[in-house]
């Protein structure tokens, strides 16, 4: 035996595993010191690159100044209520644990009614604030018709609930409170009999309409005579089956996207509980839509949420003073166009809008994931005109960020700078000067029309005409519609209107296209604050005026009517303002505008003219 062990030690059958795992380690070791000490630089770019991220700030803009000196343009602070979504965090997981609890919940009361039906699910679910406040949310597929998919028409409780359909047919509608009182109803027309439903996003599930005309949770049974092994097997089935919380909806392009889910609820939820702190220090009653938190959300995480914006200094004062330091509702505070003298010379110094791309050339952080904050670039008029001299210097704020894609700690930061200053040779006194001489003639000039004026019924009618047909109302005449506002004694709101007229849509579908043809002119609001409209009466004439130096050529007044008031563009253009300019058609700047012709001023040219050509004798009489 002690021979047997001398000649074959125990030890050499381990020799060939050493050896490899010694090769096995000598080549870890290599790769790690290669790793560690020659390219150490490449792996820190790469965990920079995907833990920081850059953010853009425009600089704010240059001002405008008349040849006198007096502010045209300028810069004003501009206070807002914002919420910053990184201190979110725990707050929306606490939200979703509830969220969940109370899924559960309401799916285990559902499970146990004895007739899972429609009219079930909205009183047991309607009792719950969470979901009387979210709604319920059915969506399907429209039945093929002779020219394509019919029109969805659904009835909740005896009233039509507007449905929101694509040209493919998919659609979908929200139903909202209905006070869970007895005999609640769902009927219906040109859908498919198997619809899906969402409960205010925490689940969803299907619908199915049996032969009594009710919707049910659970497929209705086919009678057998006797016993089958296959009914017997299906009693699991007849209960009602949920889904998940998630829900898709179809939009125009036939893309399915995510409308909502539990996860999006919580955060909505979180985001409301501050917005109502902010509307009961400020007074307001405003409320971040859904649609515009999921938005910020996917696009920019990084950027905190406005909830109140262009804040007032009262506001402002409430806000700070009733505040917690460490809170996420915080304010702030950002540079927008300030225009002090209105509406003059608004056609000739113009606006800004949307559509600014940030000059990123020689600013830190190349390379980083780059967010951008919107700043403003010229649109119109002396704006876009020097836009290369009015915008500022961009400046850049490197962060931090954790796996959620939210920032938590500032890296660097470079300030923005202000653009260049411009002084025009418009003369704000001779401007506001000869924009009230053309209001005055243009008043004078209307109150001398006769009545009616065929020209503008004719317009008045292909205006209305275009709009039907967009609102897919084309057996409904537009003379029908008109009359029906020229015969009433007193302004129609939607429901009126389209009783007279035999609207065939919902009460909302013509609320919808009565605001439409106010915006296009045809019809006018007695009270603004209502939405009543009468017939429109002719807009008032049009005009322009300019005033040129003789001796220097400069332009001192460029006056057009009507115009419109630039401080209604800042922060931002409102659709109500949107919808005032365009229906007085002031956009457009009639003393630049080419398609007028020269007029009595041209008469100068072609006099000089015909005297040096010798065709005019200034001695002929």
């Amino acid at each position: 035996m002690e021979i047997l062990e001398k000649h074959h030690p125990e030890n050499r059958r381990l020799r060939f595993f050493k050896a490899l795992f010694s090769v096995l380690f000598l080549v870890l070791i290599y790769f790690l010191l290669v790793r560690q000490a020659f390219e150490t630089e490449t792996f820190e770019e790469r965990e920079r690159k995907q833990g920081q991220r850059r953010i853009l700030r425009p600089g704010a803009r240059g001002d405008v100044l008349d040849r006198n000196g007096r502010l045209l343009i300028g810069n004003k602070a501009h206070f807002s209520a914002v919420l910053q979504l990184e201190f979110l965090k725990n707050e929306i997981w606490e939200e979703i644990i509830s969220l969940r609890d109370l899924s559960l919940s309401l799916k285990e009361e559902l499970r146990n009614l004895p007739d899972p039906t429609f009219d079930q699910l909205v009183r047991h679910c309607m009792s719950n604030e969470f979901v009387r406040n979210r709604g319920i949310i059915i969506t399907g597929k429209a039945t093929e018709g002779g020219n394509g998919t019919e029109r969805v028409r659904l009835f909740f409780q005896g009233k039509r609930v507007t449905v929101n359909q694509t040209p493919k047919g998919f659609w979908h509608c929200l139903l909202s409170d209905s006070g869970t009182e007895e005999g609640i109803q769902l009927k219906v027309e040109g859908a498919q009999d198997r619809l899906k439903l969402s409960v205010g996003g925490l689940f969803t599930g299907d619908l199915y309409l049996h032969k009594d005309g009710r919707y049910r949770l659970n497929e209705e049974k086919t009678e057998r005579n006797g016993f089958s092994i296959s009914d017997f097997l299906a009693k699991e089935d007849a209960e009602p089956k949920f889904g998940s919380s998630t829900i898709k909806l179809m939009d125009n392009a036939g893309r399915s996207k995510v409308h909502t889910s539990i996860e999006w609820e919580a955060r909505y939820a979180v985001i409301l509980k501050y917005q109502d702190l902010a509307n009961r220090l400020t007074g307001r009653e405003k409320t971040v839509s859904f649609e515009k938190l999921k938005s910020h959300w996917r696009r920019n995480p990084i950027f905190p949420i406005e909830i109140s914006g262009n804040l007032s200094p009262e506001e402002y004062a409430k806000l700070i003073d009733g505040l917690d330091p460490d809170s996420p509702l915080q304010v702030s505070s950002q540079a927008v166009r300030h225009y002090p003298m209105g509406d003059l010379a608004s056609h000739v110094l113009g606006h800004v809008g949307s559509g600014y791309k940030a000059d990123a050339d020689g600013l830190a952080g190349k390379g980083l994931g780059t967010f951008e904050i919107k700043g403003k670039k010229g649109k119109e008029g002396i704006e876009v005109y020097f836009d290369s001299l009015l915008r500022g210097k961009d400046g850049v704020d490197i962060w931090r960020i954790n796996p959620g894609g939210l920032r938590f700690d500032q890296v660097e930061r470079i300030a923005a700078k202000k653009g260049s200053t411009v002084q025009l040779s418009i003369d704000s006194d001779l401007q506001s000067t000869a924009e009230k001489a053309l209001q005055k003639m243009s008043g004078r000039v209307r109150n001398h029309r006769i009545l009616p004026d065929a020209d503008w019924i004719n317009t008045i009618e292909k205006r209305t005409r275009k709009e039907l047909v967009k609102a897919n109302e084309k057996a409904l005449s537009p003379d029908l519609l008109l009359n029906s506002f020229k015969d009433a004694p007193f302004p129609l709101n939607g429901r009126q209107a389209s009783t007279v007229a035999g609207f065939k849509g919902t009460v909302e579908d013509a609320e919808r296209l009565l605001r439409l043809l106010y915006v296009r002119g045809v019809l006018a609001k007695p009270k603004p604050e209502a939405d009543e409209y009468v017939l429109a009466p002719p807009p008032t004439p049009p005009g322009a005026a300019v005033l040129i130096h003789l001796k220097s050529r400069e332009v001192l007044v460029l006056a057009s009517k009507p115009n419109y008031n630039l401080q209604d563009f800042s922060p931002s253009l409102s659709q109500s303002a949107f919808d005032r300019i365009q229906r007085r058609e002031a956009w457009l700047p009639r003393a630049l505008n080419f398609g007028y012709a020269p007029a009595s001023p041209f008469k100068l040219i072609t006099a000089m003219s015909g005297f040096r050509s010798g065709v005019i004798d200034p001695e002929e009489k």
